[in-house]
């Protein structure tokens, strides 16, 4: 057989295989507004912003533990997760350093139409009493949430 008469149908054939896969593999990352909200409130009485992610999709989403803040109000990733705009300026967070997860205990899971809620120290940005005196501060907070595999 001519290897030439085998190369055009089989690369043709290939190409569909990959444009048809493509076309019903449903996307990996969920997508803020459509898939999830993110809530981020200013509580100057207790000097922390309150986080509330919501799932708006049927899927079950996941995230790292890191891209969500520990109990103790603190967040991994400094300023590249998490940016606060000012009146005097953008503070980014501080670094806590979480250390390396391994295993199924690493994955947060929001089922659908469920949510989870988590806060971040004021401390973590500078003087707690200069940012709840600032009325024009906002939190940018940054995660990346993908859904959860079925196997």
């Amino acid at each position: 057989m001519n290897p030439r008469n085998i190369a055009a149908p089989l690369a043709i054939g290939l190409f569909v295989v990959a444009c048809t896969t493509n076309a019903v593999s449903p996307p990996s990352h969920a997508i803020v507004g459509t898939d999830y909200d993110l809530v981020v409130q200013a509580d100057d009485a207790r000097s922390r912003f309150e986080l509330t992610f919501i799932s708006k999709t049927v899927r079950p989403v996941c995230f790292s533990v890191e891209d969500w803040p520990n109990n103790l109000g603190q967040s991994a990733g400094g300023g590249g997760r998490a940016m606060l705009h000012t009146s005097g300026g953008d503070l980014a967070a501080s670094d806590t350093n979480f250390g390396y997860c391994v295993g199924a205990a690493c994955k947060l899971t929001v089922l659908p139409g469920q949510s989870l809620k988590g806060h971040i120290n004021y401390s973590g940005f500078g003087d707690p009493t200069r940012i709840a005196a600032d009325t024009n501060k906002r939190l940018d907070y940054q995660i990346s949430p993908y859904f959860c595999s079925t196997s």
